[in-house]
């Protein structure tokens, strides 16, 4: 049962060129701190240890944070959305309606849409996660019962 698949969610380019400099700027700071004390003792020592292992944890939860971005392809009755650990499908009739919340910080700003199910579960979206966030959210709305 291959169906044919409507839209299909693009991950913003810029918010994938923020996570990769920051990979990079922790390794750097990573070889910074492994070649500028070579032999440490005492609480140099676990000092080091310490900004190494936050380091590293750092660069470990950005690379997570990439493989765990949602794909979401949308298909005439239901919509897919896949991350590194599952794979969910979610039929339109399912949805029972659709929430939006904007979001003001001190410094930004963004926008978390919620699709909420039958069951209760809430299913959030953001739309600065993805370049067509339009394109694929106003086919969402489309399809969902009103």
């Amino acid at each position: 049962m291959n169906e044919k698949i409507l839209c299909k969610s693009h991950k913003s380019s810029h918010n994938i060129t923020i996570v990769l400099f920051g990979i990079v700027f922790m390794i750097f700071l990573l070889f910074l701190i492994n070649h500028n004390e070579p032999n440490p003792i005492g609480r140099e020592l676990y000092l080091k240890q310490i900004c190494i292992t936050l380091f590293v944890s750092f660069i470990l939860y950005c690379v997570f944070y990439l493989l765990n971005l949602k794909q979401i392809k949308i298909y005439k009755n239901y919509l897919e959305i896949d991350n590194v650990l599952k794979k969910r499908r979610i039929y339109f009739v399912e949805i029972t309606k659709l929430e939006k919340q904007f979001i003001k910080a001190k410094h930004n700003s963004w926008t978390n849409h919620y699709l909420i199910l039958k069951s209760g579960k809430k299913i959030k979206l953001i739309e600065e996660e993805y370049s067509n966030f339009d394109e694929f959210y106003s086919l969402i709305k489309k399809s969902v019962p009103k």
